[in-house]
């Protein structure tokens, strides 16, 4: 978390309290670190600053049979991308294929004394370069198109096992999911936090809000499907 009013950090401070009848007690304040200078924010105890970042989290939990559903795409998609890729890497062979015959009459006619040996050099590292940009452009092709995929993956199950956070999940858990949301961006706004989430969960908590009581999760990923955006030529 950072400071709403200056951008400092927001460091936790642990207190303990003796009383006389011998009970000990411990505190922990949350409060800016003020290290750019004097800041007027007040310090917010951890039994008020949970129960409000368990309310930030909620609206972020991802519907079980959305979950589903866009697993079910994705592999739809992968299998599409790997058939499209298998054709394309087929053409790709081929070529490299002819350039390794090229390369071999070119080497037929060096050893007859049929062209000078600076016209053989050129001609060969020419063709070498025109097979090594193949050979890349293969190996590109065989993760390129589905690269994409395990993190979308990834996000589909974060989201979903938010459904399962409850009051009793761990502090550490909870700060962890914080940052996947939010990222940097957290703040603390006279002992309120104030949140801006990133744009997959953005996306995901207006799904929510507007079409909750939908299952098709064409309302998360649109008619176009769940490819990666890419910018207009």
């Amino acid at each position: 978390m950072k400071c709403a009013e200056c951008g400092c950090s927001i460091t936790a401070e642990i207190k303990t309290k003796h009383q006389k009848n011998g009970n000990v007690h411990t505190y922990a304040y949350y409060h800016c670190t003020k290290k750019r200078g004097a800041c007027s924010q007040p310090c917010v105890r951890e039994e008020e600053l949970i129960p409000q970042l368990d309310e930030a989290i909620k609206p972020y939990t991802l519907p079980s049979e959305w979950a589903a559903e866009l697993l079910r795409m994705a592999d739809a998609e992968e299998q599409e991308a790997i058939q499209s890729s298998a054709a394309a890497s087929h053409a790709l062979h081929d070529e490299i294929a002819a350039i390794a015959e090229k390369t071999k009459r070119l080497h037929r006619l060096y050893l007859d004394e049929d062209i000078e040996r600076e016209t053989y050099l050129a001609e060969k590292a020419d063709l070498l370069s025109r097979k090594k940009s193949l050979e890349e452009k293969m190996a590109l092709l065989a993760k390129g198109r589905v690269a994409w995929l395990e993190p979308l993956r990834g996000w589909i199950k974060d989201a979903e096992n938010l459904n399962e956070m409850t009051e009793t999940t761990p502090l550490s858990a909870k700060k962890s999911t914080a940052q996947k949301i939010f990222r940097s961006n957290l703040f603390l706004n006279s002992r309120l936090l104030v949140s801006t989430p990133t744009p997959p969960y953005a996306s995901l908590r207006e799904a929510r809000q507007n079409f909750l009581g939908n299952e098709n999760s064409v309302i998360l990923v649109g008619v176009a499907g769940i490819g990666p955006a890419t910018s207009p030529m």
